[in-house]
Formats: C-alpha cells, sequence, structure tokens
C-alpha cells in the first residue's frame, strides 16, 4: 500500500533569552525565542493540500542531575499571512506546543519520559500525553536518545467521524517511538536527527483524522551554527509518511 510521503525545508534564527545556574544541581537553564519560514519541497507538495508558513516560537531547556526538561511552544502561519491553501480555501492559523521531561530512575541510566503534544487551529484540536521509559548514550561524541511511550489523547475534528457519528475522541490513542541524534562538529557547528514514529493507533483515532494506517513517522535532520552565544540559525529537512496532516496519497485532513 503506498504511502502519503512529504519532504519539507524550514528555516529558524533563534536568539537566546536567558541562561544561568540557579543553584549546583542545575547544569543549565536557557530560555530562546526562534522564527522561521517552513516550504515544502518535491512532487506531492500541491497534493497535500498544505501551506508554506512563518512561524514564531519560545523554547525552555533546564538540564540537572535528576534529569531535564524540553518547553516548547509555537504559531504557525502567524497573522495569517500564506491566506488561503492550495484549494483556495482559508488558510489556518496553528498554535502548538511540546514538552518533554526525563527523570532518572537509577544509575543505569534508564529514565522515566514524559512527553506532551498539542495542537489547535480553527478546525481541528489534539492534546496528547505519554509516559514510558528512555535511555541516553554517547557513542564517540554521538549523543543518542532513544524512547517508547504510550499516549492518552484527547482529539476533535469536525468533519470526520469516528464509530460514534460525533468526531470526538478520548482514550489510548497510540504508542510512540522516538530516536534523536547529536554531534558537535565544532564550536559553531552541531550536526542532528530525530525519527519519531506512532504505531497502533486507535481506529477511532484514525478516523477522524482521516488516516488510513495504524503507523505514521516524522524523521528530520539539520544543521544548527552558533553565531554566538545568544544567536544561532537552523536549516532542517522534514519527511513525513502518514504524519500530521499528510495523509495517505495528499488526501487533505479536513
Amino acid at each position: 500500500m503506498n504511502l502519503y510521503k512529504v519532504s519539507v525545508i524550514s528555516l529558524a534564527i533563534s536568539t537566546l533569552m536567558l541562561t544561568g545556574t540557579a543553584h549546583a544541581k542545575v547544569f543549565k537553564q536557557a530560555t530562546s525565542f526562534d522564527t522561521g519560514y517552513r516550504f515544502q519541497i518535491g512532487d506531492r507538495s500541491e497534493a497535500s493540500n498544505q501551506i508554506d508558513f512563518f512561524s514564531m516560537g519560545i523554547k525552555h531547556i533546564t538540564l540537572a542531575d535528576w534529569g531535564s526538561i524540553k518547553v516548547k511552544g509555537k504559531v504557525e502561519n502567524i497573522f495569517q499571512l500564506t491566506e488561503t491553501d492550495p484549494r483556495g480555501n482559508d488558510a489556518n492559523v496553528a498554535y502548538k506546543t511540546f514538552a518533554d521531561a526525563y527523570y532518572n530512575l537509577s544509575n543505569s541510566g534508564i529514565q522515566a519520559w514524559w512527553t506532551e503534544f498539542s495542537l489547535a487551529n480553527q478546525k481541528v484540536s489534539e492534546f496528547s500525553n505519554g509516559l514510558g521509559v528512555a535511555y541516553p548514550v554517547d557513542l564517540g561524541g554521538v549523543k543518542l536518545k532513544a524512547g517508547v511511550a504510550a499516549s492518552y489523547t484527547v482529539a476533535h475534528s469536525p468533519s470526520k467521524l469516528d464509530s460514534d457519528g460525533d468526531g470526538r475522541f478520548n482514550g489510548y490513542g497510540f504508542t510512540t517511538t522516538h530516536l534523536e541524534a547529536s554531534f558537535s562538529i565544532n564550536k559553531k557547528l552541531i550536526a542532528f536527527a530525530l525519527w519519531d514514529a506512532r504505531w497502533d493507533r486507535d481506529e477511532d483515532f484514525k478516523a477522524i483524522f482521516n488516516w488510513d494506517e495504524n503507523s505514521g513517522h516524522h524523521v528530520l535532520t539539520g544543521l544548527k551554527y552558533k553565531y554566538s552565544k545568544t544567536m544561532s540559525m537552523t536549516a532542517i529537512y522534514h519527511y513525513m509518511v502518514d504524519w500530521g496532516a499528510m495523509t495517505k496519497m495528499g488526501n487533505p485532513l479536513i
């Protein structure tokens, strides 16, 4: 079965707003602001019915002896600068949040993992919270982290109906797996990659978001260049298979 696949490029500039160490057990705290542009490439870009857009976001990271927290909020197509989608309908403005908390369980390196994702625009919403385990490792300067979690999801789509016919979902949504890697090429340049996947999607959850498959995948790879301690630029290539609003064979999500 052919899955819909899309490739995306995004560029972002980040400014560090706050750094410091609150006390001896906190190794790093940083809050940054970023703005960027994301555009689709490849033959299926128009079929996807997705738009190119500007985005703005804010991110906070805390690294401590007990683990770490990463939180990000962003708005896509801010102020509806892209007014219409490829089919001529009003383009959406989307708000998203991402969060990950890792807590060291033992000296073995195993961590408890909480992960959160939310999406809201004029038509649909999704709020997912996952609990699982993760394991970080450093291999010759390449920092790796792998994790698996089960997610509880609340979602709504008015134009796609589940088995109850109401377009609402509440319950176990999927199992997620996560693999990330980063490598410092030099003091200014960092290479990174990430693979996120959702497995065993609930049938009703699939129905209201128009997914045909039980699984979906998002792969990204990129480079981050640090101009200074407070300014950086990032270029990222995204590849999505039945992921987010990118559905099978370019069918629109809504």
